[in-house]
Formats: C-alpha cells, sequence, structure tokens
C-alpha cells in the first residue's frame, strides 16, 4: 500500500479528507537531490507549509537536512499590512503607542518566524519594518 492511499484511509478515520487542489505529492528527502540529478532535473521541489518554504541542502558536515525559510508570499503581505497600518495610524496615535505596537509586531515575529535558517529574513522583515516607519512617521505635520 502507497504512502498516499494509506495517508488518505488514515484521515478518513477522522473524517476528513485531502483537498486534491491543494495537494502535491513531491520527490522530498536525502536522496532526493540525487535520484532528481540521475534524471537530470535539477535540484528537489520546495513545498511550502505553515508560512515557511522547506527545502533540501546539507549541513556544514555535508550531511543532508531540511531547511526553512519564510515563505515569500506571507513575508510580502506582512510588509503591505504594515505598511497600510502605519499610514493610518501615524498622525491618530501617539508616538509611543506606535513604537509600543511596533515591538510587539517584532516580537511576535521574531516568536513565530524565529527557527533555525530564518535569521537573514528576520533580519530583513526588521530592517524594512524600521525603514517604513520612519518613512511615514517622518510625514507626520509638526
Amino acid at each position: 500500500m502507497g504512502f498516499y492511499k494509506a495517508f488518505r484511509e488514515r484521515l478518513a478515520k477522522f473524517k476528513l479528507e485531502l483537498a486534491i487542489d491543494k495537494t502535491k505529492i513531491t520527490e522530498f528527502g536525502r536522496f532526493a537531490a540525487g535520484n532528481r540529478k540521475s534524471k537530470g532535473l535539477g535540484r528537489p521541489e520546495t513545498f511550502s507549509f505553515l508560512g515557511f518554504t522547506h527545502y533540501c541542502d546539507k549541513s556544514r558536515n555535508g550531511k543532508f537536512r531540511v531547511k526553512r525559510k519564510t515563505e515569500a508570499k506571507k513575508f510580502k503581505s506582512k510588509i503591505k499590512a504594515f505598511k497600510e497600518w502605519i499610514r493610518k495610524v501615524r498622525s491618530l496615535v501617539l508616538i509611543s503607542d506606535i513604537f509600543r505596537r511596533v515591538r510587539i509586531e517584532l516580537l511576535g515575529h521574531y516568536t513565530y518566524y524565529g527557527i533555525t535558517d530564518t535569521l537573514r529574513m528576520i533580519r530583513n522583515y526588521y530592517d524594512i519594518v524600521i525603514r517604513l516607519l520612519f518613512k511615514w512617521l517622518n510625514r507626520r505635520s509638526q
């Protein structure tokens, strides 16, 4: 019995089913790179789950590792939402309240996305948020 069939049966036990339009079977894992290279297909495919893009890579000592980075679509949507929020509240709220809210937003982002291999994306998020914050606060009237 294949994994796909066994998984569907397992879900059926709990009265659940797979969304066929959202389900994709990919070659992923320790031997995926070698198998795809022998077929002439290039690097293994990636997949996105829970806001992270998962991809095959190697550790510093050359062993297989699943690595993760913030999903690009989620990253862009969070930046867009922050930009809209800061534009709306820049002149309605005290600056101290804005900074308090930004601090909470950054801590929440760090808590969720702050796992191994995501440091670059976390730093990018921080830099963009700070740049947007000062851009919009500098547009306040005196």
